[in-house]
């Protein structure tokens, strides 16, 4: 089972140089994404990856960042490993191993510490790996949930989403594990309610995110109709106005 991603394992590392898109790794190509700031950008075509992810912290995040970060990463791996065929044979040798980012800096949302974590990056490789291989894979299911402004997964679906679907608690809104979060509950002291007007511009954004990821088959709960209080007959109109056929609303809905 592979751990960390040096020595002869270094060539899994989003900081092992191979240029994609321009830059000279997948981590620069990975931090620039971070910003819409096109000049900004530029600034992660030279460097070390080191010093890229050091810039990267600095920036400005584009607010979308959190719904996007996993699809920017499958996307840049996958470039990787489809570009540069000497990577795409090592890639390969590693047949059905486990991939496994074990790190010691506490990285345990792309990968491993003390044998805990999400090790979102040894998935998107295995993922790549099975799609070079061209063996069929079963479509990935994401939850969709009402989560709170505080991101606190503690009751309801949100609790569902967080114990079976990898949600992160406080991550209130956006993809987030096999889940994906919409905003219907104000926790935070002092302010009003969400109104189903902050509830329907969360529905776009997720219908925007789904749009572009036919590949995911989405399973929507009643979003907002349970302790956020929401009526049914006000949100689902929310959802049906679109027609995406791989978004799963309630059934009788």
């Amino acid at each position: 089972m592979s751990k960390a991603f040096t020595g002869e394992r270094g060539f899994l590392s989003s900081f092992y140089p191979a240029p994609v898109f321009g830059y000279p790794s997948v981590e620069h190509a990975y931090q620039a994404a971070k910003t819409t700031d096109r000049a900004v950008r530029q600034q992660f075509r030279v460097g070390t990856a080191a010093a890229a992810k050091a810039a990267g912290k600095r920036l400005a995040i584009r607010p979308d960042w959190d719904a996007i970060k996993l699809h920017v990463m499958t996307t840049l791996v996958r470039e990787k490993f489809t570009r540069h065929v000497e990577l795409k044979a090592l890639l390969l040798a590693t047949g059905d191993e486990p991939l496994i980012e074990e790190n010691w800096w506490g990285d345990r949302f792309w990968g491993t510490c003390n044998g805990t974590g999400e090790n979102h990056l040894g998935r998107i490789l295995m993922q790549v790996r099975t799609e070079l291989t061209g063996t069929p894979t079963t479509p990935e299911t994401v939850f969709v949930f009402g989560s709170n402004t505080e991101g606190r997964h503690g009751r309801g679906a949100a609790r569902t989403a967080r114990l079976n679907y990898g949600a992160i608690y406080g991550q209130a809104e956006g993809r987030q594990g096999n889940a994906y979060g919409i905003v219907t509950k104000e926790l935070r002291a002092g302010l009003l309610p969400i109104t189903l007007k902050e509830v329907e511009a969360g529905v776009k954004r997720f219908m925007a995110y789904a749009e572009v990821h036919p590949e995911i088959e989405f399973k929507v709960t009643k979003v907002g109709c349970g302790l956020a209080g929401f009526r049914e007959e006000d949100i689902k109109p929310l959802f049906t106005r679109y027609r995406l056929v791989h978004v799963h609303l309630p059934i009788d809905w």
